[in-house]
């Protein structure tokens, strides 16, 4: 700050001299222009450095889904997530950038007709995207406004704000933004009770059918093909929510997507808090993205059970990665507060593996694990219970179980 108090002080200084009547107008008209010029070309990047830069009309501002906790004080912590870019159409660094991404995932040879798809650019858009650093956004919440610490390297900033307790546990609030950006993807955040019973899940081929085993049917799946959501899962989903179920949504896919992926959670499937991947090409990302994904989810999920440390968790995945050794893992650490884990099987050629399974059901006696091709039987169940309260998990075991004897299903 010391800094831009001196270049204040030198602006000060010359307007001083200008502002001399032994001083002809005339005269030092041109040197009043100059000197001016120099004092601002000193100041404002100092400003900038200091104090950030707003949102310009030809700039996007993305919102990520976030789930908000009551702190000590009684009042609602929100966590925020804003991604500032600027989406270049047409030049050479986003051809070059396509390019790139198109020989990476080994994409080169796809038709031309597929890469010039409205589909296809608008989804890779976000990963060529001009990401931008040094932004302040004024934010919007329930008629409060505050400002974003500055976008990182990455475009990405994140932060936590204070809402008035007087808000309702269970209410879902739309971020908002004091500004004119090019595009606005817009998000919600849900202020979560401080007991009662989320769900974790997954979303490609758990509640989006997305082909994990074939690797050119899922990357085409990513960035060409319309998404398709699972069968059943919506009013599974659904009739969770109607019994006051919250919900966490764990993704292994970069953050790039969520615009994409928007449309479908937006239609299909209950709001909540969205966790996907970093993926940034100038930093390490980009190596520890094709990386295992388990640690992730992991520390994502240990993450939702330690900022809502009373609630008890539905873990819902699918059998094409490592979902279930995952769930167990997380099982095994809190048996009382995971209710279940249920996999929906994806498998191409045979069921889940039945050394893979044994294994899973000995790591977690306690704790019932379904597998199944579709959910109704698990919806049925789970209807039964009319109240809330009774969604506890030693009766969302039961109706588990239930299920498990009406589908015929592998179960600990």
């Amino acid at each position: 700050m010391g800094v831009l108090v001196v270049f204040r002080k030198l602006r000060s200084r010359l307007n001083e001299l200008f502002s001399r009547n032994s001083l002809s107008p005339t005269r030092w008209s041109g040197s009043r222009l100059l000197l001016q010029s120099i004092s601002h070309a000193l100041t404002w990047p100092v400003s900038w450095l200091l104090n950030g830069s707003p949102i310009k009309p030809d700039e996007s501002v993305v919102f990520f889904p976030q789930s908000a906790r009551k702190g000590e004080d009684g009042r609602w912590v929100v966590p925020v997530h804003l991604w500032v870019v600027e989406l270049e159409r047409g030049t050479l660094l986003r051809k070059l950038g396509m390019r790139a991404i198109l020989e990476m995932m080994d994409l080169a040879g796809v038709a031309k007709e597929q890469n010039e798809s409205d589909v296809f650019n608008d989804r890779l858009a976000w990963f060529v995207a001009d990401r931008e650093i040094n932004k302040r956004i004024n934010v919007s919440l329930q008629g409060q406004e505050f400002v974003s610490p500055r976008t990182k390297r990455s475009g990405h900033s994140k932060f936590e704000v204070h809402l008035d307790a007087a808000n309702k546990p269970g209410s879902v609030l739309q971020f908002g933004i004091n500004g004119n950006p090019q595009l606005l993807v817009e998000a919600t955040v849900q202020l979560v009770p401080k007991r009662g019973l989320s769900i974790i899940s997954d979303i490609d081929d758990t509640i989006k059918i997305s082909n994990v085993f074939d690797r050119e049917q899922l990357v085409k799946g990513l960035f060409f093909d319309e998404y398709k959501i699972a069968p059943g899962m919506p009013e599974l989903y659904g009739s969770l929510q109607s019994r006051g179920a919250c919900f966490h949504y764990v993704s292994s896919s970069p953050w790039q997507l969520y615009p994409s992926i928007k449309p479908l959670l937006d239609t299909f499937y209950p709001p909540g808090s969205l966790t996907q991947r970093h993926f940034f090409v100038g930093d390490r990302s980009l190596v520890d993205f094709f990386h295992s994904s388990m640690e992730y989810k992991k520390k994502s999920i240990q993450k939702l059970l330690d900022q809502f440390s009373e609630r008890y968790f539905l873990l819902i995945g699918d059998s094409g990665e490592k979902d279930p050794e995952v769930y167990c893992q997380i099982a095994q650490s809190h048996p009382d507060r995971i209710s279940a884990i249920l996999i929906r099987d994806v498998s191409v050629e045979t069921k889940l593996e039945v050394k893979r399974w044994r294994v899973l059901q000995e790591q977690v006696p306690d704790v019932p694990i379904l597998l199944f091709d579709e959910p109704l039987a698990i919806k049925q169940e789970l209807e039964k219970f009319e109240k809330f309260d009774e969604m506890k998990p030693e009766n969302v075991r039961l109706a588990i179980k239930k299920a498990a004897v009406k589908t015929q299903s592998n179960l600990s």
